[in-house]
Protein backbone atom coordinates (compact mmCIF):
# COMPACT_ATOMS: atom_id res chain seq x y z
CA UNK A 1 0.00 0.00 0.00
CA UNK A 2 1.14 3.40 -1.16
CA UNK A 3 2.58 6.01 2.09
CA UNK A 4 -0.21 7.41 2.91
CA UNK A 5 0.91 9.68 5.60
CA UNK A 6 1.26 12.47 3.34
CA UNK A 7 -2.27 12.44 1.91
CA UNK A 8 -4.89 14.80 3.57
CA UNK A 9 -7.58 13.06 5.71
CA UNK A 10 -10.45 11.78 3.62
CA UNK A 11 -7.77 10.91 0.91
CA UNK A 12 -6.07 8.91 3.28
CA UNK A 13 -9.35 7.03 4.63
CA UNK A 14 -9.97 6.03 1.01
CA UNK A 15 -7.00 4.59 -0.06
CA UNK A 16 -6.90 2.37 3.40
CA UNK A 17 -10.96 1.77 2.65
CA UNK A 18 -9.86 0.46 -0.98
CA UNK A 19 -6.78 -1.13 -0.23
CA UNK A 20 -8.47 -3.36 2.26
CA UNK A 21 -11.60 -3.56 0.82
CA UNK A 22 -11.82 -2.95 -2.36
CA UNK A 23 -8.41 -4.39 -3.81
CA UNK A 24 -9.54 -4.71 -7.20
CA UNK A 25 -10.42 -0.94 -7.58
CA UNK A 26 -6.97 -0.23 -5.76
CA UNK A 27 -4.91 -2.48 -8.16
CA UNK A 28 -6.43 -0.58 -11.51
CA UNK A 29 -5.96 3.07 -9.61
CA UNK A 30 -2.33 2.03 -8.77
CA UNK A 31 -1.68 0.16 -12.14
CA UNK A 32 -2.82 3.37 -14.06
CA UNK A 33 -1.09 5.92 -12.20
CA UNK A 34 -4.61 7.58 -11.20
CA UNK A 35 -4.42 6.56 -7.00
CA UNK A 36 -3.03 9.63 -5.58
CA UNK A 37 -5.43 11.89 -8.30
CA UNK A 38 -8.71 10.26 -7.93
CA UNK A 39 -7.69 10.33 -3.52
CA UNK A 40 -7.56 13.72 -3.73
CA UNK A 41 -10.78 13.99 -5.72
CA UNK A 42 -12.15 12.46 -3.24
CA UNK A 43 -10.51 14.69 -0.56
CA UNK A 44 -12.18 17.72 -2.37
CA UNK A 45 -15.58 16.53 -2.22
CA UNK A 46 -15.76 14.81 0.95
CA UNK A 47 -14.37 17.79 2.91
CA UNK A 48 -17.14 20.31 0.89
CA UNK A 49 -19.99 17.44 2.17
CA UNK A 50 -18.42 16.97 6.15
CA UNK A 51 -18.68 21.01 6.26
CA UNK A 52 -22.13 21.28 4.70
CA UNK A 53 -22.95 18.35 7.06
CA UNK A 54 -22.01 20.16 10.37
CA UNK A 55 -23.94 22.58 9.06
CA UNK A 56 -27.01 20.77 8.28
CA UNK A 57 -26.55 18.58 11.80
CA UNK A 58 -25.84 22.04 13.98
CA UNK A 59 -29.36 23.32 12.21
CA UNK A 60 -30.77 20.62 13.47
CA UNK A 61 -29.80 20.60 16.96
CA UNK A 62 -27.05 18.80 17.11
CA UNK A 63 -23.81 19.98 19.38
CA UNK A 64 -20.22 20.38 18.01
CA UNK A 65 -19.28 16.98 19.17
CA UNK A 66 -22.52 15.24 17.96
CA UNK A 67 -22.32 17.63 14.54
CA UNK A 68 -18.68 16.61 13.66
CA UNK A 69 -19.37 12.34 14.91
CA UNK A 70 -22.71 12.56 12.27
CA UNK A 71 -20.65 14.32 9.84
CA UNK A 72 -18.25 12.45 10.00
CA UNK A 73 -20.10 8.91 9.47
CA UNK A 74 -22.10 10.84 6.50
CA UNK A 75 -19.12 11.43 4.87
CA UNK A 76 -17.57 7.68 5.57
CA UNK A 77 -20.54 5.96 4.35
CA UNK A 78 -21.08 8.10 1.23
CA UNK A 79 -17.54 8.84 -0.17
CA UNK A 80 -15.53 6.60 1.79
CA UNK A 81 -17.25 3.16 2.32
CA UNK A 82 -17.79 2.25 -1.14
CA UNK A 83 -19.58 -1.02 -1.50
CA UNK A 84 -17.73 -4.35 -3.05
CA UNK A 85 -18.23 -5.45 -6.70
CA UNK A 86 -19.71 -8.72 -7.29
CA UNK A 87 -16.32 -9.82 -7.67
CA UNK A 88 -15.25 -8.56 -4.51
CA UNK A 89 -17.63 -10.06 -2.27
CA UNK A 90 -16.85 -13.55 -0.01
CA UNK A 91 -19.44 -16.13 -0.92
CA UNK A 92 -19.65 -17.06 2.25
CA UNK A 93 -20.88 -13.07 2.94
CA UNK A 94 -24.05 -13.66 0.85
CA UNK A 95 -25.48 -16.78 3.25
CA UNK A 96 -28.90 -15.85 4.89
CA UNK A 97 -28.86 -18.75 7.17
CA UNK A 98 -26.67 -21.28 9.04
CA UNK A 99 -27.62 -23.82 6.87
CA UNK A 100 -26.77 -22.00 3.81
CA UNK A 101 -23.17 -20.41 5.37
CA UNK A 102 -22.78 -24.15 5.86
CA UNK A 103 -23.45 -25.32 2.14
CA UNK A 104 -21.31 -22.95 0.97
CA UNK A 105 -18.27 -23.33 3.20
CA UNK A 106 -18.80 -27.02 2.49
CA UNK A 107 -18.65 -26.69 -1.29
Amino acid sequence: MIDTSKLPYWASEYVKHIYQNRPNVYDELVESGELESTALSIQQSASAAYDKQIAFHKSDGANDTTAEMLADSDVMRTYICLPPEDDEVDPLDTAETWEEFVKLRDS
